[in-house]
């Protein structure tokens, strides 16, 4: 799991910046772009916990995480790259 923390003060002043520049809200090098791809990175983490928890009472090789994996999500924004969370038996499924 990536260990580092998403800025949001850097975010506000970078975005600001970015805006007045003239850069665009949309699109896969949008303004917004990193505000919504830690937003839905972190819901799968959520989700991912949810899931593994859910799974824990059951098997006596416990699955967990896995590593993480890259993907585009289509959204309003644009399209955006994620790196969605796995887990190690292939049963989540965000």
């Amino acid at each position: 799991m990536d260990n580092t923390t998403f800025d949001f003060e850097l975010f506000k002043k970078q975005a600001a910046e970015r805006l007045k520049a003239g850069d665009s809200f949309f699109g896969r090098d949008g303004v917004l772009t990193p505000l919504l791809k830690e937003f839905v990175e972190e819901a799968l983490d959520g989700e991912l916990d949810a899931h593994l928890a859910s799974e824990s009472e059951a098997p006596a090789r416990p699955n967990r995480r896995n590593g993480r994996k890259t993907k585009s999500v289509n959204t309003g924004l644009g399209k955006v790259p994620i790196e969605a969370p796995r887990d190690r038996a292939g049963t989540f499924q965000p």
